[in-house]
């Protein structure tokens, strides 16, 4: 709390003062809640800085150089006599990061909120404003837009229990509830594919227009269900199935879900919708394994006593083709240079896991 709050002071005293603040956050349930919570904390203060405020949905779990380079741009088209802000929601902890903090930290001043395990090496942590429950004795169910509900509070009377609710269930923490499912869904819509509104990326504009809007909230409830509902009957159809003792492990080409035309459910949220249903089915805790593309997701039941993050660090040690890979400790993803030796990856990751062809059903 102590971090929070001297965070906080900083965060007060850019608007205060008129500083240029750039809000990067990751384009899924949890970052997006917790931009739309620091909008909804700021926007009833009536200080007039919409033109000084940019909404960066990221797609990347890295701060590269050139999202350095760029917001530097952004902050340099306004004077103020204070240091510009970078405010950061719910990235990775990668060293991927790292040439781009060393960049920003010169010319802005930065406000990191995260809950990922830290990775060694990561130059992030070293940030005067860098805040993670994972240095706190806390786990990566303290979500990141969790996190951002807890800091708006300390100077605003917002009620935050949706959005909370809505961070919680979109990143599967063990403290979610129903608060916040349909938040959460539609977050899960709009920042899977931005085009469904007909916007070319997502802002807390586009989030409190929708959420204000009965009819057009509905109708993108049902479209997401309906969409949801189908890929994930489609899936249970398109399993490989690997048996174990203890787990079973279940394989998917999404390409049998979904076609690379659609955006809408992407790959690793969707790894997580078909684990839950696949446990409403069993009565063993289950791993999947979901490819799609040059990409890899995983996926744990909470109960497994399985280090994925060392699972996928090995991986990336043994094959030369894994352009990077990262996670929590029951969900990470891989992401291949080429799809040249995706098959052979796989089949090293089902072995580490602890399965092989002997294991097949």
């Amino acid at each position: 709390i102590k971090k929070l709050k001297d965070a906080a002071l900083l965060f007060l005293s850019k608007l205060l003062l008129g500083a240029p603040i750039v809000v990067r956050f990751h384009n899924d349930s949890d970052g997006s809640s917790g931009a739309y919570c620091l909008f909804k904390s700021i926007s009833g203060m009536g200080i007039e800085l919409k033109s000084r405020i940019s909404w960066r949905m990221h797609k990347s779990v890295f701060y590269s150089k050139d999202d350095a380079s760029n917001d530097i741009l952004f902050t340099n088209n306004f004077s103020s006599i204070t240091k510009p802000l970078l405010f950061i929601i719910d990235f990775g902890t990668a060293i991927e990061s790292n040439e781009g903090i060393s960049i920003v930290k010169e010319k802005l001043d930065i406000i990191w909120l995260d809950h990922h395990p830290v990775v060694e090496g990561f130059e992030g942590v070293s940030l005067p404003n860098y805040i993670n429950p994972c240095l706190f004795g806390g786990d990566s169910d303290y979500t990141a837009g969790l996190l951002a509900c807890t800091f708006s509070k300390l100077y605003s009377n917002i009620e935050t229990k949706e959005i909370e609710g809505a961070s919680l269930i979109g990143d599967y923490s063990k403290f979610a509830s129903n608060y916040g499912k349909e938040l959460s869904e539609i977050l899960e819509l709009i920042t899977s594919d931005s085009k469904i509104i007909n916007s070319r990326s997502i802002t807390p504009y586009d989030i409190e227009g929708i959420m204000s809007n009965q009819s057009l909230k509905a109708e993108l409830l049902g479209y997401a269900r309906h969409h949801m509902s189908e890929a994930l009957d489609l899936a249970l159809n398109s399993l490989k199935v690997y048996k174990g003792s203890n787990a079973n492990l279940y394989l998917l080409d999404f390409k049998n879900v979904r076609s690379e035309e659609l955006r809408y459910p992407l790959p690793g949220r969707f790894a997580s919708k078909l684990l839950t249903r696949i446990e409403e089915l069993n009565s063993k805790p289950c791993i999947v394994v979901l490819h799609f593309s040059s990409f890899i997701s995983i996926r744990l039941s909470k109960p497994l006593e399985i280090s994925l993050l060392e699972v996928v660090k090995r991986a990336k040690e043994a094959f030369s083709n894994i352009d990077s890979a990262g996670g929590h400790k029951n969900a990470a993803s891989i992401k291949l240079k080429s799809e040249s030796s995706k098959k052979e990856i796989i089949n090293f990751i089902v072995s580490e896991l602890g399965f092989g062809p002997s294991h097949e059903a």
